[in-house]
């Protein structure tokens, strides 16, 4: 279902629980399908949307929350199932607002578990469960409002061992205007299964520059097969600083300064792990 309308409220009876396979949603109140808002003031709260293969035979979005002139919304326990991890669509999907509220989300089972874009958050806690490429991603480029200014809660990402990232903060430039992206801040954030842990990246692939600056985390904890934390800046692109807990990086330039969550320092080439260049300091 696809509503147009810019004011539009949805409060269920209850968040569904997911069976032990992740391919349905039980109890509570289940949307059937792709539930999909337009408009400029959207609520959605106390519910689930399930794309599952037991109910959905192809890849889609689950829920997607979109417009690059909204103003606000408001997402509260609602849990969202898709249908693979291979599936190249969202589990839950935000972009485009001014303003965004809420929390205690569910995503799963996509290869994008929340995806968000957006400005001036107070976004609570997110889950996000055997997600093939992201458990989170905030991200920010010229197709809508910009992202920035915003808080989210703690994250819990669950991969399926071979989940790409469990939460990266991308300004991604492929056009001529330049992108700045500042003040992110997330929460405690604890994952599994995943290659990399948290990844904050500028990448640049136009004329175009990208500057991010003030990206802070709170504690990170996890187990990754590659990478527990680290930072990039692609030719072009700067980054300033960046915290993780009680720790501050001052990368700057095209420079990378990496740290995996056992505290040694590495330098991330694509998606090799090499050792970090002599004389490079954490400051």
């Amino acid at each position: 279902a696809e509503f147009l309308q810019d004011f539009v409220s949805f409060k269920g009876a209850g968040m569904p629980a997911r069976n032990s396979s992740d391919t349905q949603l039980l109890g509570g109140t289940v949307i059937r399908g792709k539930f999909s808002f337009r408009g400029t003031n959207i609520s959605i709260a106390d519910l689930g949307v399930d794309c599952g293969s037991a109910t959905n035979a192809t890849a889609s979005d689950a829920l997607v929350i979109s417009n690059a002139a909204g103003s606000r919304a408001h997402v509260q326990n609602v849990v969202a199932l898709g249908r693979d991890p291979a599936d190249v669509a969202h589990a839950i999907l935000i972009e485009g607002f001014a303003h965004v509220t809420g929390g205690n989300t569910v995503a799963v089972n996509n290869y994008y578990g929340h995806a968000i874009k957006v400005q001036r958050s107070n976004f609570g806690a997110m889950t996000s469960v055997a997600n093939g490429g992201y458990g989170v991603i905030i991200k920010h480029d010229q197709d809508y409002n910009g992202t920035g200014k915003s808080v989210f809660g703690n994250v819990l990402v669950v991969g399926t061992g071979t989940t790409e990232f469990a939460v990266q903060v991308l300004c991604l430039n492929t056009g001529a205007t330049d992108l700045e992206m500042r003040d992110i801040s997330v929460g405690d954030i604890v994952f599994t299964g995943v290659q990399y842990g948290v990844a904050v990246v500028g990448d640049k692939g136009s004329t175009g520059a990208v500057v991010m600056e003030n990206i802070h985390f709170g504690s990170i904890t996890g187990s990754a097969t590659a990478a527990g934390f680290y930072t990039y800046a692609y030719t072009g692109a700067f980054i300033g600083t960046v915290a993780r807990g009680d720790m501050l990086f001052t990368p700057s330039g095209n420079s990378a300064a990496v740290e995996s969550c056992d505290g040694v320092f590495q330098l991330i080439t694509g998606k090799t792990v090499a050792a970090m260049p002599s004389g490079t300091t954490r400051t």
